[in-house]
């Protein structure tokens, strides 16, 4: 018997009772007995199914197949031990304290929609599976494989909705495989199972998803272009508009995972608010078996409260060996917005490969109080073309990789703007770490505080593969850190308004071991800036300067300008300018011989 809108108004909000009048299907049932009115809903009961021990497998596939709006009610546990087929213009209410469980060793799917059991062509229309209550894989006691891994399957369907607070057990594999979709909505699911919660693959169009929280064994949400082969029901496309605000962590292996292989794209994806803590990296862009090619033109990751892992990275970009091709992620433009924790010994920002990692253009914009590392490169096939980290307030700890930036691979452009780095000891810690034959070739520091640290930029371990460009404003030095120190390498320093304070004499703010620094523009600071060993030079570009050095260590050309510091010197100290092989004080006339010139 049917349960009439009049006998449930007492038990259902009004949002509800409105929301299955909009719903109702205008579709001819099968039989008499299950044809519904407009307006009209169906429960279990009309189909003579109560929840218990009993397994109702047929006549709850009935109930789904009719279609329309189903109501699960009356609290208690339904048991299925069969796949339940959603047809089109279909939507199932999953009530508080009701549970749709899978017998035991039924080893199927709970829930597929119908163009998909069909196979068929064309797409289900407007689909949702929403409400309070519970679905039940019963994992452990299936036997599953493949496919029949995944609590539901829903494929081929324009509109699909899912949400309402309906909480997923014990999947062996994915909680919810959707694909090919255009146009989904997620809000509201909660998941306490073994693998992925919301695992989704191309084509999706239009998904916007929101409120997703629980425990997963694995990814809490992913986006895979294509799958591991057992998995995959993809189709070539691209996943497009994506809209992802808040997943509440409570012990995800991480939240999100993007990932991919050459048949589509990533492009305009949003995701803000991850929240909880994961058991490895936060945020994944991924390399893995089957997915060599993960490509993504347009990302925005905003708003990581998240935790990771001891060891592990909030952000972790990664081929992981996993591609074909020159790379096997490439990104177009990617952005990090207000990152506020960090793991306590590894990089906020992990940029890794073997075969090749491209970024065209990376923001990292508000990064976290506390870091290691804000952002690193890790391998010399990891580029990022444009590369700016801007508006932090970072303090870090005594450890030999503390820095704003590490690099071991390409940066053609790199920008650090509004800056205060605070480093914890004057033994370690720097701005830009440059570690072996990596590249840079531009570099732009603006208003820029550090205090304590090395230097702002320091390169170790061996030259550099190309000379860089340093250009500085800005800029205060604030200790016994220096501004620049090079290793075998060619370090052009651009300078304006650049200040050391609290600093010591003995600790020279620009030195080259080995190499060369080119030196221009103006440095605040009273006492010689520059010193060199191990064969390193220290040149003064052409024209007047604000720099204060000691000329018997530095190599100049003609007209060129600086304050010496040295008073031992013939010519004394003050403005000196070079000319005919020596400097000449500009207020006395004294000179000094110059053996330096270039």
């Amino acid at each position: 018997m049917k349960a009439s809108r009049r006998k449930l108004l007492s038990v259902l909000p009004a949002s509800l009772l409105l929301g299955g009048a909009a719903m109702a299907s205008d579709k001819t049932r099968k039989g008499n007995e299950n044809t519904i009115k407009e307006g009209s809903f169906s429960t279990p009961q009309s189909y003579g199914i109560e929840p218990g021990e009993v397994v109702h497998g047929d006549a709850m596939a009935k109930l789904i197949s009719a279609g329309g709006d189903i109501r699960f009610i009356k609290p208690g546990v339904y048991l299925t031990d069969r796949t339940l087929v959603i047809p089109s213009m279909t939507r199932l209410w999953i009530g508080s304290g009701v549970t749709i469980k899978l017998a035991d060793n039924s080893n199927c799917n709970i829930f597929q929609n119908q163009a998909y059991y069909d196979n068929a062509g064309v797409p289900d229309e407007r689909i949702e599976i929403s409400g309070l209550g519970e679905i039940d894989f019963n994992g452990h006691k299936q036997n599953t494989s493949g496919l029949t891994h995944m609590c539901s399957i829903l494929k081929n369907i324009k509109d699909l909705k899912l949400g309402g607070g309906v909480k997923v057990l014990n999947a062996n594999k994915y909680a919810w495989l959707v694909a090919k979709i255009d146009r989904l909505t997620v809000d509201g699911l909660n998941f306490d199972t073994y693998s992925d919660g919301l695992h989704c693959q191309p084509p999706i169009n239009h998904a916007y998803i929101r409120n997703i929280k629980g425990k997963t064994g694995d990814d809490m949400l992913a986006f895979t272009i294509g799958d591991y082969a057992n998995y995959d029901i993809s189709e070539p496309g691209d996943f497009s508009n994506v809209d992802v605000a808040g997943l509440f962590c409570e012990s995800a292996l991480c939240a999100v995972k993007i990932t991919g292989n050459d048949t589509g794209v990533f492009d305009k994806f949003r995701i803000t608010g991850i929240y909880g803590n994961t058991k490895h990296a936060v945020f994944r862009i991924w390399g893995d078996t089957n997915l060599l090619s993960t490509k993504v033109r347009s990302l925005t990751v905003e708003d990581i409260h998240a935790m990771p892992a001891d060891g592990y990275p909030v952000v972790d970009i990664d081929d992981r060996k996993f591609a074909s091709g020159k790379y096997g992620i490439e990104i177009d433009s990617a952005v990090f917005r207000n990152v506020y924790n960090s793991s306590a010994d590894d990089q906020t920002i992990r940029i890794s490969s073997t075969v090749g990692t491209m970024i065209h253009n990376l923001l990292v914009d508000n990064p976290p109080r506390y870091s290691v590392t804000v952002i690193g490169l890790n391998h010399v096939s990891s580029t990022v073309e444009n590369l700016t980290i801007c508006n932090g307030n970072t303090e870090f700890p005594d450890d030999a990789n503390s820095c704003v930036v590490l690099n071991r691979g390409t940066i053609n452009r790199l920008n650090i703007q509004n800056y205060r780095a605070i480093f914890s000891s004057v033994n370690t810690g720097s701005i830009a770490r440059m570690i072996g034959s990596c590249m840079v070739n531009e570099v732009n520091f603006n208003g820029i505080w550090q205090e304590n640290g090395v230097s702002g930029w320091v390169n170790i371990n061996s030259s550099m593969a190309t000379p860089t460009t340093l250009n500085i404003s800005n800029y205060t030095c604030s200790g016994k850190g220096r501004i620049a120190q090079t290793l075998s390498s060619i370090l052009k320093v651009k300078m304006k308004n650049v200040c050391v304070i609290n600093g010591s004499p003995a600790n020279k703010p620009l030195y080259a071991r080995g190499g060369e620094i080119i030196l221009s523009g103006d440095l605040d600071c009273e006492y010689n800036t520059i010193a060199s060993d191990n064969g390193g030079v220290i040149t003064i570009a052409s024209g007047m300067h604000n720099i204060f050095c000691d000329v018997s260590l530095l190599k100049a050309r003609d007209a060129t300008a600086v304050i010496n510091t040295n008073d031992s010197l013939s010519c004394g100290s003050g403005m000196v300018i070079a000319q005919d092989n020596s400097w000449r004080n500009l207020s006395s006339g004294a000179t000094y011989k110059n053996n330096n010139k270039i």
